[in-house]
């Protein structure tokens, strides 16, 4: 089975080809509708004539399109397969996504796989697009827009726990290599 990445450039192949014909089909429609206003109509017959078979390939491109898709979402979100797509495109494009104890992160952002609306909540919003590539685009514009300063509040904790580790564990210091006492 392709990854969701591969199954949607191959529908968007489809999709490009079968936009072509529409566009040729389109055209001939105008061309039609003119030379009918204007009153050609001795011209009209062998201008409908390669219409049906346009049509034809059109509706053959538009089923090939919709063939190319086979990809599962439910399956994908419920047996781990996409999680596993996700965290290479988000590795390959330097976005940290964490999976721990079942929960998917993105810091500060919390992931949750929703199989039954084929969709990701991505913090409270539910996020229909799920081609990877796209995701993490979005994971990292949320990611360099965060206001969040984990230097500032990481050094806030330790100072806390400075004040109180000693009162846990009398004699421990601040500069003591090692693990300090449960605060």
């Amino acid at each position: 089975m392709s990854t969701l990445e591969r199954q949607i450039d191959q529908v968007d192949q489809a999709l490009i080809e079968a936009e072509k014909l529409a566009k040729q089909v389109l055209s001939r429609l105008a061309g039609l509708r003119k030379k009918n206003g204007g009153g050609e109509v001795g011209q009209l017959p062998a201008m409908f004539e390669p219409l049906p078979s346009l049509i034809a390939q059109l509706s053959e491109r538009a089923n090939s399109a919709r063939a190319a898709l086979t990809y599962d979402v439910v399956a994908a979100l419920t047996d781990n397969s996409y999680v596993k797509e996700l965290r290479a495109e988000a590795e390959a494009q330097g976005v940290a996504l964490v999976e721990h104890e079942g929960r998917l992160t993105a810091f500060p952002l919390l992931l949750k796989l929703e199989p039954r609306h084929a969709g990701i909540r991505v913090g409270r919003k539910m996020e229909r697009r799920l081609r990877p590539t796209v995701l993490v685009q979005l994971l990292r514009k949320a990611q360099a827009s965060n206001r969040f300063d984990a230097t500032r509040f990481l050094t806030r904790l330790f100072e806390a726990y400075a004040y109180l580790a000693p009162v846990a564990q009398p004699g421990w210091r601040k500069d003591r290599q090692g693990g300090g006492p449960v605060v």
